[in-house]
């Protein structure tokens, strides 16, 4: 028998180790006939989609695509039999055996098994791309911090592993959580003081947490029980100088399946929500600063002119401006100008009733809009 076209050198078998590469990496390897049936599949099948590989041969891959993809998969199966050279990295929807659709990233390449041909098709799961596209058009189109943030958990492959994510965050409206479907008070949502969420957030160097049911409070270990899980990973997210650090949690159902199996999708999750806390609370802070006067705090020249042109039902505008206020800037200086300037603002609107709009024009005129007034 002619030896392998590959080198070997090590101390067991070299087909054991072709058959190990082929069949325990995280790699979907498959075969495919010209007419689109599955000659062969890996066992990487039954992690990426739920299937045992015996499920696939003979089935159409057509069969298992998302209706809108199918077109374009035959376009390419027909463009590539025959060739020696198939088109580069592509992207289909593929049941799960769940019934999800599984975006997977795909590329192949004409094999052979000595008799006939195949289509050889390389795969792996696409998620990671597809959250980053997800992102990037809810990030532009402007779409809360939940639901942008909501995305992310998909970054770590917890289908089927019994594994869970959770991304909490506190702001000026107090706590907040997205997650795979645990309770807050799983992944640090609920700011509850004494847990290891809080220990987390409030330590003077931020480092990552790992830990398991024995060392939570009952009531914690009971919900951790019953969602499945029993062993957690929290890392630290720094994103604001006014805000404790964001909160990144992984469970896991223990044993072999460890929180730091998810290392990489981990690093990935902690890089996107720091990506978007920055963005959102940025782009939250060019909104306000857009609309509001930055002495006094008060609407600006142009949040008056957008209230004023949206009043529905009439209503009363108050004018004033300080009569010789140059004098004050010119005698006492420009830093004495602005505090009385903060007093006036606080003087109207200490007189301003709930519903009333103060603006500062500009310079020393101030303004007040009252809806509805006779």
């Amino acid at each position: 028998m002619s030896e392998p076209w590959w080198a070997f050198d090590g101390a067991g078998s070299r087909e054991r180790l072709a058959e190990s590469f082929l069949n325990e990496g995280q790699f979907l390897l498959v075969a495919l006939r010209s007419d689109g049936t599955f000659a062969f599949a890996n066992d990487a099948v039954r992690q990426i989609l739920g299937h045992e590989p015996s499920y696939l041969v003979g089935r159409n891959v057509v069969d298992l695509l998302h209706p809108d993809d199918v077109e374009r998969a035959i376009l390419q199966l027909t463009s590539a039999e025959g060739s020696s050279v198939l088109t580069g990295i592509t992207r289909f929807r593929v049941r799960h055996r769940d019934g999800s659709w599984q975006p997977i990233e795909l590329f192949g390449a004409p094999v052979s098994d000595g008799v006939e041909q195949y289509i050889g098709i390389y795969g792996r799961s696409g998620i990671h791309q597809v959250v980053v596209e997800d992102i990037l058009s809810l990030l532009l189109r402007g779409h809360p911090r939940d639901q942008v943030l909501s995305p992310v958990c998909d970054v770590i492959q917890w289908h089927g592993a019994g594994s869970h994510l959770a991304i909490s965050w506190e702001d000026d409206d107090g706590f907040h959580q997205v997650s795979t479907g645990i309770g807050d008070e799983l992944g640090g949502g609920d700011g509850r003081a004494g847990t290891p969420w809080e220990r987390c957030r409030l330590a003077p160097q931020p480092s990552g947490i790992q830990g398991d049911c024995s060392g939570l409070p009952e009531d914690l270990a009971d919900a951790a029980s019953k969602a499945g899980v029993s062993m957690y990973w929290i890392e630290p997210i720094a994103w604001s100088n006014r805000h404790r650090p964001a909160l990144v949690t992984v469970w896991s159902v223990g044993g072999s399946r460890v929180p730091t199996l998810h290392s990489y999708g981990m690093g990935v999750a902690r890089d996107m929500v720091e990506l978007i806390l920055r963005w959102t609370e940025q782009v939250a802070e060019m909104a306000t600063a857009a609309r509001v006067d930055s002495l006094t705090g008060l609407a600006n020249r142009r949040a008056f002119f957008v209230a004023l042109s949206e009043i529905d039902g009439g209503g009363a505008v108050l004018y004033c401006d300080l009569d010789h206020f140059k004098p004050v800037n010119d005698t006492y200086g420009h830093g004495a100008g602005d505090q009385l300037l903060q007093e006036v603002a606080t003087r109207i609107e200490g007189c301003a009733r709930a519903g009333d709009l103060v603006a500062r024009l500009g310079g020393d005129e101030f303004a007040v809009i009252c809806a509805g007034s006779a």
